[in-house]
C-alpha cells in the first residue's frame, strides 16, 4: 500500500454547493474517506462564471482538497466523483514529495 499526496480541484454545481457548504464538504470528505484517504486541507477556492457551459451550468464553485491516499484507490475514487450530481468536473494531481510542505501551506491559506 503506497501512500502518496494528492491535490484534487473540484468544479461543483454552485446551486447545490453554495447553499449548504457544510453538506458539500461532508459529501466530498465522505467519498475520499470511503477509500481511506487522509484529508490534509480542504476549502472552497472560487465561485465564478464558466468560460463555456458544463452540463448546462454557466457558473461553478471551485473547491480545493489536499489528501494522502493509496495510489491504487485513485481510479475508484475518480469513478465516484464522476457519478456525483454535485461534481461537474474534477482533476486529481499527484504531488511530488519535495513540494508537499509548500503545497499544503498554500492549501491551508485562506487568501
Amino acid at each position: 500500500m503506497s501512500q502518496s499526496h494528492y491535490e484534487c480541484l473540484f468544479l461543483l454545481d454552485s446551486a447545490k454547493a453554495a447553499g449548504n457548504m457544510d453538506g458539500t464538504r461532508s459529501q466530498l470528505h465522505a467519498t475520499l474517506e470511503k477509500y481511506g484517504a487522509e484529508i490534509i486541507a480542504s476549502r472552497p477556492w472560487d465561485d465564478r462564471r464558466l468560460a463555456y457551459p458544463i452540463k448546462g451550468h454557466k457558473k461553478g464553485l471551485y473547491y480545493l482538497t489536499f489528501f494522502k491516499a493509496d495510489s491504487l484507490k485513485i481510479t475508484e475514487m475518480e469513478h465516484d466523483f464522476r457519478l456525483s450530481e454535485l461534481v461537474l468536473r474534477h482533476m486529481v494531481s499527484h504531488i511530488d514529495p519535495k513540494w508537499v510542505t509548500e503545497m499544503t501551506e498554500v492549501a491551508k491559506d485562506e487568501h
